[in-house]
C-alpha cells in the first residue's frame, strides 16, 4: 500500500509539472462551406493518438489540455481526401490552425478503424461524465449495475436512487427524463444491457432549460449513436444466471442520406428475479411483546420488449422535421411465497401465516413525438418545437390465500382468500418551444415555453371468499381514482464569458402547477394551485490550464408520484400493505456545489442541500389490527452536506485504475403520528476500479464499491459492498466477447432497522446481486454513420412521475 501510495504521489507530481494547451480550427469543403461531423485526430509526433474529436455544425474542432510536444492533425469524412497537417509545436499557449479545406475525392475509400479507449472519468463544465465502454465490467452487466458504479450514486434495496446521499433524483436517457416511476425505473434497468450505454453524466446543479423536476440532481445516461453517412447496426445478445435464468437481445440499425435518417432500436428479454426478505416487526399489546418474524420470497418473471423508431427529413440544410416513436411492453408474472411467525404474546389461536400471492400483470407505454428545429445562422441562432402525446396502461390480477395455522401447522381457522383488479390508465398531451440565441460576444441567452396535460384514471376492486368459496364483492376496500393536472413554465436563461478566465451562466424558471385528485369511492376532492419560481446560476473561473473552479446553485422541485396521492390500499398480506397519502405536498429543494477540476482528471466537489416537506416512505402500525403498513409522507427537514473526490490512476501503460470517495452527512427531522423522528448520521461511498490491457486483444478488470451505513429517512440501514471481475475478448474490428462475475461473495444486500414513530422494525434483504454473464456483439455495415438527433420530448418528465 505504501509504495503504491507512492506511486500515485510521483505520476501526481509529474501531471503537476506538464503544461498544457489547446488546440482547435475548422473544416471547409472546396466551396468554402463548414463540414459537420469529420472525424478529426491530435496525433502525436510519434503518430500514436492523443485525442479524437468531431467537427461541429460550423465545422469547428477542438482539442483541449494537450501537454507539451510535437502534434500533427489528421482529418477525414467520407467522400473526401484525407489531410494532415505539418507538424507543430504545442508550448502551453492556445493554438488555432488556419482553415483546413478538404478536397473531394472520386476513389472508393477503405475501410479506416481508429481505436481509441477513453478515461472512464472526464470532467466537461458542469458535468461529470463516467466512459461505460472503458469498462469491460460496467459495459457487460445492466444499465442499472452500470449506474452503480457513478461517483456517489447509491441504489436503496433496488428501489430508489440517491446522488451523493440525496433522494429526488432525476433520471434522463439520451437527455430526455425517463417515462417511469422509480420503481418501474429499476426494473427497466435491470433489464437493459449495459452495452447499449455510452456514457453516464450526472449534472449537480442543471440549469433553466431542464424542467425543474429532481431535487437531488440529474443522471444522464447517454445510449451508444451511430456517426455518418450511410448504413449501419449492431446486434448483441446476453446470458446470465444467479438464482434463476436471464436472456436479453438488442439490434440497433440506422440508415442515412443528405435527404434523410431511419432509425430503430428493438429490445427483448426474457428475465425471471427472485429474492428473499426477512422482516421482524415487534408489537407491544397491553404490555406484552409481539414478534412477526416474517419470510417474503418472490418471484418475477417478466417478458419486455422495448421499441423505439424515428425519421428525421432534412428539409434544408437548417431545417430537420422529425417523427419519434416509442413503445414498451411488459408481460409479467408472480409466485409469491410469505410466512409470518408470530413469536410472543398471541390472543389469536394461531402461530403462523402462510400467504402465497400469484397474479399476472402487463403494462404499455407508447409515445409520440413530432419535433422541428431550424438553424437561421452561422452563429447558431436555432429555434426548435416538440409536440408529444404520450399513453400508458398497466393492469394486474392478483390473488392472495392466507393460510393461519398453530405449532402443529394444522389449519385452524378459514382462510383469507381476496383477489383484486387494478387497471390504470393515463394520457399526456405536451408542447414546447425553445429559442437560442448566441451573441457575437460570446454571451447567448435561451428562452423557451411548456405547456403539459395530464389526465390518469386508477381504480383497484376487491372480491373476498365466503365460507362457501363463492367470490363476493369487497366494496369497502374499493377505490376509484381520478387525477388531473396542468403544468405551463417558461424559462430565460444567460450565459457569456467574463474577461479570458471567467464564465457565468444564470437562468429563471417559473412553473404554475393546477392538479386535482378526486377519490370517486370516498367523494372527496382535493386541489392545489401553486406558482414558483426556480433560478439557477452557475460561475466558472478558469485559473489555468491545469485548475478549473466551479460554483453553482439551484432550486428545484419534486412532485409526488401520481399513485402516491391514491388512497387506495395494497396488499402483501393480511397484515402487511401498503396505501397511498392524497395529502402529498411537492418538495423543493436548495443546493449549492463548488467543484474544483485538476487536469480535467481529478475532481474535487463540495455539496449542501436543505430540502423542505422531503417526501419519504414511512412505516406505521395498527395497534388494533395488528397490522403494519408502507406509506408516503412529508419529512419536514431533509439536509444534506457532502465531499466527492474522484480520479483515475495511472500505474502503468497497461495498467489503469480509477477511484472515487464520497462523504455525506443527512438528517431528517418531523412530527409523524404524534412521534419526533430526528436521524441523521455520516456516511461514505467508494469505489474502485483496476483495467489491464493483455496481449492479442484480451483485457481484465477488477472493480469494487462500498456503501456505509447510513439513515434514509426512518430506515437505518447497515453496510453494503460488491466486488466485480470481468474479462473481454475482441475478435476483429466488429464483434467481442464478455464474460463477467458480479457480487463475487455475494456481500451486496440490505439489511436495515426502523425505531421511530413507535415502531421496532428489522430487515435483511438478498436478490440475484450474484450472476455470471456473458454477452457477444456484433457490429455491421459502415460503422461511421452520422448519429440521429438527440431530443427531448415534452411529455417525459410528466411520464417519469407514473407508477405501477
Amino acid at each position: 500500500m505504501k509504495k503504491l501510495f507512492l506511486l500515485t504521489i510521483f505520476i501526481a507530481s509529474n501531471l503537476l509539472l506538464q503544461a498544457q494547451t489547446s488546440v482547435s480550427g475548422k473544416l471547409l469543403d472546396e466551396k468554402k462551406a463548414a463540414l459537420s461531423f469529420a472525424s478529426v485526430l491530435l496525433l502525436k509526433a510519434d503518430s500514436t493518438l492523443f485525442k479524437s474529436a468531431m467537427s461541429d455544425d460550423n465545422g469547428v474542432f477542438t482539442f483541449d489540455s494537450a501537454p507539451n510536444g510535437k502534434y500533427f492533425v489528421e482529418a477525414q469524412l467520407l467522400g473526401y481526401q484525407k489531410f494532415r497537417s505539418p507538424m507543430f509545436d504545442a508550448v502551453g499557449k492556445n493554438i488555432e490552425l488556419t482553415d483546413i479545406q478538404l478536397s473531394v475525392t472520386t476513389n472508393e475509400l477503405k475501410e479506416v478503424v481508429v481505436s481509441v479507449k477513453k478515461p472512464l472519468l472526464e470532467m466537461q463544465g458542469d458535468k461529470l461524465i463516467m466512459n461505460i465502454e472503458s469498462s469491460p465490467i460496467a459495459s457487460q452487466g445492466t444499465a442499472l449495475e452500470a449506474l452503480r458504479r457513478a461517483p456517489g450514486v447509491v441504489i436503496r434495496q433496488d428501489k430508489e436512487i440517491a446522488l451523493r446521499g440525496k433522494s429526488g433524483v432525476m433520471i434522463m436517457i439520451d437527455d430526455k427524463p425517463t417515462q417511469m416511476s422509480e420503481e418501474d425505473l429499476i426494473r427497466f434497468l435491470q433489464n437493459m444491457p449495459a452495452s447499449s450505454i455510452d456514457k453516464i453524466e450526472v449534472i449537480n446543479n442543471p440549469s433553466a432549460r431542464y424542467d425543474a423536476a429532481g431535487t437531488g440532481g440529474i443522471i444522464n445516461i447517454k445510449l451508444k449513436k451511430d456517426k455518418n453517412l450511410g448504413f449501419n447496426g449492431s446486434v448483441s445478445l446476453t446470458g446470465a444466471y444467479g438464482f434463476t435464468p436471464k436472456y436479453n437481445g438488442n439490434t440497433s440499425l440506422n440508415y442515412r442520406n443528405k435527404k434523410v435518417n431511419v432509425f430503430a432500436n428493438l429490445g427483448a428479454g426474457h428475465n425471471t428475479w427472485r429474492s428473499t426478505q426477512n422482516f421482524e416487526r415487534d408489537l407491544y399489546t397491553k404490555g406484552q411483546l409481539t414478534t412477526f418474524d416474517q419470510v417474503f420470497i418472490q418471484n418475477d418473471l417478466n417478458n419486455n420488449f422495448n421499441n423505439k423508431a424515428g425519421i428525421d427529413f432534412f428539409l434544408s440544410k437548417n431545417t430537420t422535421l422529425g417523427v419519434l416513436v416509442t413503445s414498451n411492453r411488459r408481460f409479467g408474472e408472480d409466485l409469491d411465497d410469505n410466512i409470518i411467525d408470530i413469536i410472543g404474546y398471541n390472543s389469536d389461536n394461531y402461530t403462523q401465516i402462510k400467504a402465497v400471492g400469484t397474479g399476472n400483470s402487463r403494462s404499455s407505454r407508447d409515445a409520440f413525438n413530432a419535433n422541428l428545429k431550424h438553424v437561421f445562422d452561422t452563429l447558431g441562432r436555432e429555434i426548435s418545437f416538440d409536440v408529444d402525446y404520450s399513453v400508458y396502461s398497466q393492469k394486474d390480477n392478483p390473488l392472495l390465500d392466507n393460510r393461519y395455522l398453530n405449532n402443529e401447522k394444522v389449519e385452524t381457522k378459514r382462510p383469507f382468500m381476496l383477489r383484486n383488479e387494478n387497471k390504470t390508465d393515463f394520457n399526456v398531451w405536451a408542447a414546447k418551444v425553445d429559442y437560442i440565441r448566441p451573441m457575437k460576444d460570446q454571451s447567448k441567452i435561451e428562452i423557451g415555453l411548456k405547456s403539459s396535460l395530464v389526465n390518469i384514471g386508477n381504480s383497484i376492486f376487491f372480491d373476498l371468499q365466503d365460507s362457501l368459496g363463492q367470490w363476493k364483492a369487497e366494496t369497502k376496500r374499493n377505490n376509484d381514482f381520478t387525477f388531473r393536472e396542468n403544468i405551463n413554465a417558461a424559462y430565460l436563461n444567460y450565459s457569456r464569458p467574463l474577461g479570458k478566465k471567467w464564465s457565468m451562466q444564470a437562468g429563471l424558471r417559473v412553473e404554475n402547477t393546477i392538479n386535482t385528485g378526486t377519490s370517486i369511492t370516498l367523494d372527496s376532492t382535493l386541489t392545489f394551485d401553486y406558482t414558483r419560481l426556480f433560478p439557477s446560476m452557475n460561475l466558472t473561473y478558469t485559473a489555468s490550464p491545469k485548475h478549473m473552479w466551479n460554483m453553482a446553485y439551484s432550486l428545484r422541485i419534486d412532485r409526488p408520484d401520481y399513485q402516491d396521492l391514491n388512497p387506495f390500499t395494497y396488499y402483501i398480506d393480511e397484515l402487511t400493505f401498503g396505501r397511498g397519502n392524497p395529502f402529498l405536498q411537492p418538495q423543493f429543494t436548495q443546493s449549492v456545489t463548488l467543484t474544483h477540476t485538476f487536469m480535467q482528471a481529478v475532481s474535487t466537489s463540495v455539496y449542501y442541500a436543505r430540502t423542505n416537506n422531503a417526501i419519504f416512505e414511512v412505516l406505521a402500525q395498527d395497534q388494533n389490527s395488528r397490522s403494519g403498513y408502507q406509506t408516503k409522507f412529508n419529512i419536514a427537514t431533509n439536509d444534506n452536506f457532502s465531499f466527492t473526490i474522484a480520479s483515475p490512476i495511472p500505474i502503468k501503460k497497461w495498467w489503469n485504475g480509477y477511484v472515487s470517495f464520497t462523504g455525506f452527512h443527512n438528517s431528517y427531522k418531523a412530527k409523524f403520528l404524534d412521534f419526533d423522528i430526528n436521524n441523521s448520521s455520516w456516511s461514505i461511498n467508494t469505489y474502485m476500479e483496476h483495467s489491464f490491457t493483455l496481449p492479442k486483444k484480451w483485457s481484465m478488470e477488477i472493480s469494487g464499491w462500498y456503501n456505509s451505513r447510513m439513515f434514509w429517512g426512518v430506515f437505518d440501514i447497515q453496510p453494503q459492498a460488491s466486488v466485480d471481475f470481468g474479462m473481454t475478448k475482441k475478435i476483429g474490428n466488429r464483434s467481442k466477447f464478455k464474460l463477467s462475475v458480479q457480487d463475487i461473495f455475494w456481500t451486496n444486500r440490505t439489511q436495515g432497522k426502523v425505531n421511530d414513530n413507535g415502531l421496532i422494525f428489522r430487515m435483511n434483504n438478498r436478490n440475484e446481486s450474484r450472476q455470471v454473464r456473458l454477452t457477444y456483439s456484433y457490429n455491421f455495415g459502415n460503422q461511421q454513420v452520422k448519429k440521429a438527433r438527440d431530443r427531448k420530448t415534452a411529455t417525459e418528465e410528466e411520464m417519469g412521475r407514473v407508477k405501477k
